[in-house]
Order: C-alpha cells, then sequence, then structure tokens
C-alpha cells in the first residue's frame, strides 16, 4: 500500500480522474493497480525513478498489447462502458503520462505515435467525446453515487483530451481530437470529487448547484469566441466552477489556436485570429473571478493547474505574434526544444 498512498500524496493532484473515495486496491483492475503503484514508485524515489524504466515498458505493454485493450480496438459496435474499460483507460493515461516524460526518442515517439492514437480511438469507440453529467446533487446518496460515476466518465474524457492538447503546446503536433466533436461535458464539483467523504462534501454544494443544463467543451469555446455578447456572471456560465474545468477550456483554447495561427500564416492576416484573441480575454475575467492570486492558496493541491495563467500567457502572445508559429518548422517535433526556444524569444519580444 505504501506506492498506492504515495500517488494519491504526490501525484493525484495532477490526475483528478481517478475516484479516489472509492478507490480499493482489492477490486481495481490489474492494470490500473500496477500503473497506480508504478506512479507512486516514482514518485517516493525520484532520484532512482530511471532505474525502473524496465517496469514502465512491461506496464506499458501489459496495457495496449494485453488482451482487453487489443479486444477493444477490434470491436465494430460500441462496447459497454463496464467498470474493468474505465480502469483500463486510466490505466493508459497513467501510463502514458510516465513513459511520455522518458528521455528515450524511441519511447517518446512511440508514445505520440502509437498509444495515444489508439487511446483516442477508445474514447470516441465508447462515445466519451459525447457523455454529460446531467446528475443534480439532492443530497439522496443514490443521487451522489450516479454523479460520481458519470463525473468519474466526464474526467477520463477530459484527460485525454489534455493529453492530446499537451502535444499541440509542447511538441507542436496538430490536434488529434478536434473541437467539433469535444460534446462532452465539463468536469464539476472539485471539492466533492477530491473529498474522503462526498456526501459531507456535496452539503456544502447542493445550495451552489446550478439547475441549468450542463455545458459541454464545445459549447463554451464557442461561447468565448462569439463577438456576440455574453453574461459572465449568468448561471450557465457561472457552472464553471471546477479548476480543472477552466484549464480544459484553455487547453481547447490552445488546439483552436493551432489550427487558426496556420490560416494566419497563409492568408497574412491576423483576422482569424480575433476570435480566440476575445475567447483568451473572457476566460481570463471567469479565473480572475474564481481565482483570483490570494484565494490561490486556499484552493488545495490542484497539480499543474494552478500554472493555468502561465499557458494563457502563452496563447496570449502567440496571437499577438503569430509570426512566432513558423518558428517551429518541425511539426510534431520528437522534444521539447523548438518549444523552448520559442517562449525565451517571446520573453525577448515583451522585454524590448
Amino acid at each position: 500500500m505504501r506506492f498506492v498512498n504515495a500517488f494519491f500524496q504526490y501525484a493525484y493532484s495532477s490526475n483528478p480522474f481517478i475516484h479516489k473515495a472509492s478507490f480499493n486496491v482489492n477490486t481495481a483492475s490489474r492494470h490500473l493497480v500496477l500503473a497506480i503503484l508504478l506512479y507512486g514508485l516514482t514518485y517516493s524515489s525520484v532520484e532512482h525513478a530511471s532505474a525502473y524504466s524496465e517496469y514502465y515498458d512491461v506496464v506499458e505493454y501489459l496495457i495496449f498489447e494485453g488482451p482487453e485493450f487489443q479486444q477493444l480496438l477490434k470491436q465494430e459496435k460500441h462496447p459497454v462502458l463496464s467498470t474493468a474499460i474505465i480502469q483500463l483507460i486510466q490505466a493508459a493515461i497513467l501510463i502514458i503520462e510516465l513513459q511520455g516524460s522518458q528521455a528515450k526518442l524511441e519511447i517518446k515517439r512511440r508514445i505520440r505515435v502509437q498509444r495515444l492514437p489508439a487511446l483516442i480511438f477508445v474514447v470516441r469507440l465508447l462515445n466519451l467525446t459525447k457523455f454529460v453529467n446531467s446528475t443534480v446533487l439532492d443530497g439522496n446518496v443514490t443521487t451522489l453515487e450516479e454523479h460520481m460515476h458519470k463525473e468519474t466518465l466526464v474526467r477520463v474524457m477530459a484527460w485525454v483530451y489534455l493529453l492530446d492538447a499537451h502535444c499541440v503546446i509542447f511538441y507542436h503536433s496538430p490536434p488529434q481530437l478536434r473541437l467539433c466533436e469535444a460534446i462532452f461535458g465539463l468536469p464539476m464539483h472539485d471539492g466533492i470529487f477530491d473529498a474522503v467523504d462526498p456526501a459531507e462534501a456535496s452539503d456544502t454544494t447542493l445550495n451552489k448547484s446550478s439547475q441549468a443544463p450542463p455545458l459541454t467543451l464545445r459549447s463554451v469555446v464557442k461561447r468565448l469566441m462569439d463577438d456576440k455578447s455574453i453574461d459572465l456572471e449568468g448561471e450557465e456560465i457561472q457552472q464553471i466552477e471546477s479548476l480543472l474545468g477552466l484549464f480544459l477550456i484553455l487547453s481547447a483554447l490552445h488546439c483552436v489556436l493551432f489550427d487558426l495561427q496556420a490560416l494566419a500564416i497563409i492568408t497574412n492576416t491576423r483576422e482569424p485570429l480575433k476570435p480566440i484573441e476575445r475567447a483568451l480575454d473572457r476566460w481570463k475575467l471567469m479565473w480572475d473571478s474564481r481565482y483570483a492570486e490570494h484565494q490561490l492558496s486556499l484552493i488545495g493541491p490542484s497539480g499543474f493547474m494552478v500554472h493555468a495563467l502561465e499557458f494563457w500567457w502563452l496563447a496570449k502572445k502567440l496571437v499577438k505574434h503569430p509570426h512566432i508559429f513558423s518558428m517551429r518548422e518541425e511539426v510534431a517535433a520528437d522534444s521539447t526544444g523548438t518549444f523552448h526556444e520559442m517562449i525565451k524569444r517571446l520573453k525577448e519580444m515583451q522585454a524590448e
């Protein structure tokens, strides 16, 4: 249990797509347990992480080349979304993260060229790109359990989208998941999902719960980019109270920006970038209203998502300097070298 505990203590805040309160090492799938153990092992001994690299390869092989995942790839119809399949996808996400951080070119390329596309195929096959958590919390235990199950599915889909967005931002890879298909819901109620006792946490959320229909990622990005005015304080937009949800929206804007930048270069005009600039400004207003600087210390462990403003800064600079896009001539790069060179150049331009 040491390494399982290490995962939830050190790594969970950056991976809030596994429902911590209901996770049971005795009943969870072997794929998920192995991935969590390996993650916990890595965090427990960061200085010796390279010594465990062969285990990374073994677990990756067991997950992606095992009969369960291979069977999914051969399905002609949408399979039943069982707990075992959900946990298999969660395990796949974790091992993609671990292997994606390796230095070896062979491993990084295999993850981006083979494993992530295979995972994206599976979530499409399972219709997770269309899944929405429509459960309205009412204090009932059964309703809460249903909410947690559906919220887990939404977060799993959100995390696959974030993996794709990570490749877009850091490796200059074209998005594989398109915004037009991102009609899955936004993550909600971080406090309830992360709580040791979700029932107790839900009591404080009931009065704040919105009765408006749940928003999808596509609908929110579309509204933020629209030239029509929107009420950022309205009930519908106020649903977006999850830090993960806000970060997901920003990541989607980066994916849209990738395509618009390419278009701006061809047309030699910034006109296509105006909607994304409008969306980024509105996103910043939403962020400021929910997570002002003095409040960040109060939102608890949130992993890399607390650095959302840095991702926002990058998007704003890329909109302002679209020619920077052409500096990264290598599409789907094998390293983040050109990304760091671009950041350095943008900071120099800001200082000039």
